[in-house]
């Protein structure tokens, strides 16, 4: 089973749950396709900026393997998300996160289906893109609910919010939240399962998405261009 745990944890969490509803293992009247993304993440540490790269490979069939390749030459290998074969990624852990911008330019993508080698490319380009900065973080106990508040962020085509427990679980994961929005409620009439506990303390992940200049309205989930993301710490505790 496909949990939010298991696909939680991944930044390109929404377009794996599009992809999920889009891909279907039983048409055998389709073939075989791959999409290849190379997704630049920013965030603030110590009031310095810090990037890395997160990789994704989207088959609408399950594939074997994966590795890209980078514009210099260098190939890493990618990992198939848990229980889902279509998805292979790699996500940057805190020590990849660099104040150097990432290396531009083409990525290629080799997938492996039925035996059979396929290929993608992207192209990866780092804009000028601000990290958000939340403004508020409220625990209602009350109403068993977070509110998230943020300033919005220029040229930010929207948002997604992770919720995180202390052991570092998502417990929580938003549907897109439009760029015309500075706030959002954590509750289960915005898709909350989890009982959150008193005492606990949560983790709230505010990621600002920017679409590649070539996105379209039917394909801006598989062309994301960069993620910025600013974290903080909420307790939920009874007042």
């Amino acid at each position: 089973m496909i949990t939010i745990q298991k696909i939680g944890k991944l930044f390109m969490v929404f377009l794996i749950v599009a992809g999920m509803a889009s891909c279907n293992d039983d048409d055998d009247k389709a073939p075989f396709t791959v999409i290849g993304e190379t997704v630049t993440l920013k965030k603030m540490v110590d009031d310095t900026a810090r990037y890395a790269v997160a990789y994704y490979a989207y088959g609408n069939y399950a594939m074997t393997s994966a590795a890209v390749k980078f514009p210099s030459g260098d190939s890493i290998a990618l990992s198939a998300m848990e229980g889902y074969k279509q998805t292979f990624y790699k996500d940057p852990a805190s020590a990849d996160y660099s104040k150097d911008t990432p290396e531009e330019g083409t990525f290629t993508f080799t997938v492996v289906n039925e035996g059979i080698t396929h290929t993608a490319t992207d192209e990866l380009e780092v804009k000028n893109f601000d990290v958000p900065t939340i403004t508020e973080v409220t625990a209602n106990t009350g109403n068993t609910s977070i509110t998230v508040k943020w300033d919005k962020v220029t040229n930010a085509d929207g948002y997604v919010i992770r919720l995180m427990n202390d052991e570092d679980e998502v417990v929580f994961i938003s549907t897109f939240i439009p760029n015309t929005s500075d706030n959002f409620v954590i509750s289960s009439n915005t898709g909350l399962k989890e009982t959150l506990e008193s005492g606990k303390t949560y983790t709230v992940d505010l990621q600002a998405l920017l679409y590649e200049d070539s996105a379209t309205a039917s394909d801006r989930g598989w062309n994301v261009e960069m993620i910025s993301i600013a974290s903080e710490d909420v307790v939920y505790a009874n007042n």
